[in-house]
């Protein structure tokens, strides 16, 4: 059993390492309904993944996955693919990023120069926008409202509906699916009881509610200090959400592609 752990780490600590889930939390505590928000969004990623799970296993079990002749070599081939998938995503995310800052802007700008000459002189003279004269936390709040997507913003004050909405679709379409499968093909090739893998997939399963606690934790005992701390946070995740997850997508996309290998020929 203490193997069977040993190897799942990996997966735990990526299940734990989620921004979109963290940021949704962090939000969630700041909106009217803090609590039931945010037992009702972890709530959701519980069930998302408990469900998958039981599915896996299942079909696991039913087509002997357990019995395979070669455990470590079905766990590095999981392990690689799902490192190749992360390096992809990242290096994806980061293009696309580096699109959006660049290209478009410069090109908008060119057309209206050429097309209204005058408006730029106007444009050049006018005083500057009262965002200008606010202070830098404020201008990183501004910033970050206008460039995440609607459902950060949304997430500040939501109704339930949109809650169990935002959840469903973080919960699916997220890097944490594939950290998830790659932890039940370990679990379902290790040699353990079923009670064994139970417990495991209950271990993988509390690391991925590490995100709800732990800062409902802190908005519950840390008082004012600590909800002002969990401000902070929010604003900082929020203004440099992409480039965090570029960053994790490449750290652990290079962490499982290495274990895969290593598995695959040792």
């Amino acid at each position: 059993m203490s193997e069977l752990l040993r190897q799942l780490l990996p997966e735990m600590l990526g299940l734990v390492i989620t921004p979109a889930a963290i940021i949704g939390c962090l939000l969630l505590l700041a909106s009217t309904h803090a609590f039931r928000n945010v037992a009702l969004f972890g709530g959701t990623f519980l069930v998302v993944y408990a469900v998958l799970s039981a599915i896996v296993l299942t079909i696991g079990h039913s087509a002997g996955a357990s019995s395979t002749d070669e455990p470590a070599a079905v766990r590095g081939w999981i392990s690689l693919v799902v490192g190749l998938l992360f390096l992809i995503g990242g290096v994806v995310s980061w293009l696309r990023g580096r699109h959006r800052k660049v290209a478009p802007p410069t090109a908008r700008a060119a057309a209206d120069a050429a097309v209204h000459p005058a408006s730029l002189v106007r444009t050049v003279a006018a005083p500057l926008p009262p965002l200008a004269r606010q202070d830098p936390a404020q201008k990183v709040a501004d910033s970050a409202h206008h460039d995440q997507p609607a459902w950060v913003q949304k997430l500040t004050d939501p109704t339930p509906g949109f809650v169990l909405a935002a959840a469903l679709v973080l919960a699916i379409a997220n890097p944490n699916i594939a950290i998830l499968g790659s932890g039940l093909g370990i679990i379902l090739t290790a040699d353990n009881s079923l009670a064994g893998q139970l417990l495991a997939l209950s271990l993988l399963l509390l690391a991925s509610l590490l995100d709800f606690i732990v800062p409902t934790i802190v908005f519950l005992f840390a008082g004012e200090r600590g909800r002002g701390l969990l401000r902070t946070a929010t604003r900082w995740l929020v203004a440099h959400n992409q480039i965090i997850g570029i960053i994790v997508l490449l750290v652990f996309g290079l962490l499982f592609t290495g274990r895969g290998c290593a598995q695959i020929l040792g």
